[in-house]
């Protein structure tokens, strides 16, 4: 419910609602997109704006307390329709953690990568392939931070959001890799972790890519 002193939904004061656009993206964010707004407006039109402004949002909150309620009537003989609204916030609040995970974790390994020296890296993963390829090491370490942004910053921002689905197939491609290069070391021990990694980052793919996807944020024209 917003409430102003002058018309802010029609006419020439439409384009100075900044409130509107805002708490809908802020809502949006979260997963809630079905946003009716009740406005309180043109309180002060005159002697009578107050009474006026709070009739019509009377109205409005009647008007849509009657379409809440048919279509409450319609979801209770529809076992289907109760079930989804749930799952499109769990899901949504299912990929925000993971992608908030992946970009946590693929930071800290491309950090380690850049500026851990590689023996030191060696000792703690108990292999030698840092030393043995200190350039992979380097390479593989800017391709975890790229990965990282790429997975949380563009559906964050909403600017490119695509670029979180290209992301997360690099990662999985990346991850089979890995799994590649250890198994032919005989790298047993570090496959665990590309293991729990690579179907993290393939449902980040799944969920932004086809069930869950972030709109573009649009320009004003």
């Amino acid at each position: 419910m917003l409430a102003s002193g002058g018309i802010y939904s029609e006419g020439p004061a439409a384009a100075l609602d900044h409130a509107t656009p805002y708490l809908k993206s802020v809502l949006a964010f979260i997963g809630i997109t079905d946003v009716e707004v009740i406005r309180v407006e043109g309180v002060n039109r005159g002697p009578n704006g107050a009474a006026n402004a709070v009739t019509a949002a009377r109205a409005q909150i009647a008007r849509i307390a009657t379409v809440l309620s048919k279509q409450d009537s319609h979801m209770q003989g529809s076992t289907l329709s109760t079930s989804i609204a749930p799952a499109g916030k769990i899901l949504q609040i299912s990929l925000w953690s993971v992608q908030t995970l992946m970009f946590a974790a693929f930071i800290l390994f491309g950090f380690q990568k850049l500026f851990m020296p590689a023996e030191a890296l060696a000792t703690m993963w108990q292999t030698q392939w840092p030393v043995e390829y200190p350039r992979l090491l380097r390479f593989t370490g800017f391709i975890d931070v790229a990965g990282g942004i790429g997975i949380l910053l563009p559906a964050l921002t909403r600017i490119q959001p695509r670029l979180t689905v290209f992301a997360a197939l690099g990662c999985i491609l990346l991850q089979i890799c890995a799994i590649i290069f250890h198994a032919t070391r005989g790298e047993f021990a570090a496959l665990p972790l590309n293991f729990i990694l690579l179907p993290l980052v393939a449902f980040i793919l799944w969920g932004r890519g086809k069930r869950a996807p972030i709109a573009l944020t649009r320009k004003p024209t």
